[in-house]
């Protein structure tokens, strides 16, 4: 089954707030982001934040693997 789009962003996003070169002015935009897609994926899905999180937590490696980008060992 493809992976949704908004799915996808949320990935993105995560991944980005996860990088170890990232700046800390960037932090603030990038939580909100990520805070805005998820609960717009939250009204979409009809979840919880917790529920959706946790669904999709184990498609987060496969995307990295799919868009052929480093592993960042950092829990978010």
């Amino acid at each position: 089954m493809p992976r949704p789009n908004l799915i996808s962003q949320i990935h993105e996003l995560k991944y980005e707030l996860r990088r170890s070169r990232l700046k800390v002015s960037e932090i603030p935009r990038l939580q909100a982001d990520f805070d805005d897609l998820v609960q717009q994926a939250c009204e979409e899905y009809h979840c919880s934040k917790a529920e959706l999180l946790k669904a999709i937590a184990p498609d987060f490696g496969k995307w990295v693997k799919d868009e052929r980008l480093p592993v960042i060992e950092k829990d978010l």
